[in-house]
């Protein structure tokens, strides 16, 4: 927004001087260039203002002005006889660049206001459903599963009767660093309230999800918490967790709910454990195998098994071919074998594959669709059990 605002003061500025070049830069303390906009060949020199030859300086009118941090310097290619006239306006556009950088820091300031936890300095629960919003369009346009966790401290309440509030503030510090350190870069970690850390993972499905889920309880469990000089913390968490494969972004509060079940179920469980809960509108369906008669199927299934076959015989052969090399390395042997016997079993499903009835074949191509389509089976550590 600034950098646009900047560039509508520079055309205004040009278009009252009748130039093509112009400038508009802040720099710091020092004099070194930090941002700024240009037009025109000897304009953009003055973005990098030591390359900036005098003659260049000389054809410029330029304006200075300085505050606490940062020093502005507007600059426009005019002739003797109209500088005169623009002497005002870059007055009163300086004084416009002192307010809107103004603006702009007070805005930045309110935004951490507004939107970061001011204890942990991760994003707050507010801050965290804007940004999920924004994910779950991002899904939806590229068709990517997005999956939630929700981590609950098991017994933190005793930490704070026990140790007090200010160690308690501590750990919450602690805790939501460990857990911003474990994710990805793009991943979402925010404090969702209390002793509640809520984690959105992009492009991630359940089985990913889950193994996130187990990093993030190893991590606490094995991390030296120290609030207080001697005693050290073994810390205990408690994880509500659901993934999306179909999503839309107007159901942000229906996954927020569902990882607040789960986590709800880990709890009464006695804690320090993963629980899942999915719901079946965010499954996609199943795509059904293509139509076709089961006749029609089998000349396709025997058209591409013969077109296996022939490579398979030829790697085969040059691969058996090879092993009579008594002279081979153990390493080049063991290699050579393993592809024997992949070669072997994939000409032996083939075949198989083609001997099969039309019906019969059915069945398996149908089966083989199914599979290839069902997610991956839940991990037995997710499972609670």
């Amino acid at each position: 927004m600034v950098e646009e605002s900047l560039a509508f003061l520079l055309e205004i500025l040009l278009f009252a001087a009748g130039a093509g070049d112009g400038a508009i830069v802040l720099t710091d303390f020092k004099g070194t260039p930090m941002f700024g906009v240009a037009r025109g060949e000897d304009g953009k020199r003055w973005l990098e203002m030591h390359c900036l030859p005098v003659s260049v300086r000389q054809s410029f009118l330029t304006k200075a002005f300085s505050e606490a941090q940062w020093t502005g310097i507007i600059s426009v290619k005019a002739s003797e006889q109209i500088r005169p006239t623009l002497n005002p306006l870059l007055e009163a556009i300086a004084y416009i660049i002192r307010s809107l950088i103004s603006w702009s820091q007070q805005s930045v300031r309110l935004e951490e206001v507004v939107w970061l936890d001011p204890l942990t300095g991760l994003p707050n629960r507010k801050a965290f459903g804007r940004k999920l919003e924004s994910e779950l369009h991002r899904a939806a346009r590229f068709g990517y599963p997005v999956s939630l966790l929700l981590a609950d401290l098991d017994e933190f309440r005793i930490f704070n009767e026990v140790l007090g509030f200010e160690v308690g503030d501590e750990i919450l510090r602690q805790v939501g660093s460990i857990l911003k350190r474990s994710v990805r870069g793009y991943d979402l970690v925010s404090r969702y309230g209390g002793d509640e850390f809520v984690i959105a993972l992009p492009a991630t499905s359940l089985e990913g999800a889950v193994k996130v889920a187990e990093r993030l309880k190893a991590r606490l469990a094995e991390a030296d918490i120290l609030p207080v000089k001697d005693v050290r913390l073994t810390l205990k968490v408690s994880i509500g967790l659901t993934t999306a494969q179909k999503v839309e972004p107007k159901d942000a509060r229906r996954l927020l709910s569902l990882i607040d079940q789960a986590l709800a179920v880990a709890k009464s469980k006695g804690g320090d454990r993963i629980e899942i809960i999915t719901a079946p509108e965010f499954v996609p369906s199943v795509p059904s195998l293509p139509t076709m008669s089961p006749d029609l199927w089998s000349v396709l299934v025997q058209y591409l098994s013969h077109g296996i076959n022939n490579p398979l015989n030829g790697i085969l052969g040059l691969t058996q071919i090879a092993l009579m090399d008594e002279q081979l390395p153990p390493h080049v042997r063991d290699a050579l074998e393993q592809i024997e016997q992949l070669s072997l079993r994939l000409r032996e499903f083939s075949r198989y594959l083609m001997n099969l009835p039309p019906k019969r074949l059915m069945e398996e191509l149908e089966a083989f669709w199914k599979r290839m389509h069902t997610p991956p089976p839940l991990p037995e550590a997710a499972k609670g059990e």
